[in-house]
């Protein structure tokens, strides 16, 4: 049961992969003039102006900032689910100490 389970969510994922694959390549170039689009808008192009005025210090500040506040939220949560895969993953014989037992 497990194992079809298993095999089940593989064969998923890799579907998911090769889809994944499939719609950048098919789509690259029109995300591409997408993209190209929304940066010629009159606000983005203003806000960028405005960053490339700082000192790089500063701009590098105003992208790690907001990166920074969801890592800080999401660790917590992740945590969580590593040490449960981690679990499901090794063997109790070879599962090192930072690893909740089942």
């Amino acid at each position: 049961m497990l194992a079809r389970l298993i095999h089940a969510l593989r064969t998923l994922g890799i579907w998911a992969i090769a889809l994944l694959l499939l719609f950048e390549e098919w789509g690259w170039e029109h995300l591409a003039a997408l993209l190209a689009w929304i940066g010629r808008l009159p606000g983005l192009r203003w806000v960028e102006g405005r960053i490339r005025s700082l000192p790089p210090y500063r701009a590098l500040m105003l992208f790690a900032v907001p990166v920074l506040a969801c890592c800080r939220s999401s660790c917590w949560r992740c945590t969580g689910w590593a040490r449960a895969m981690c679990c499901w993953a090794w063997p109790s014989s070879s599962r090192p100490r930072w690893v909740a037992r089942r």
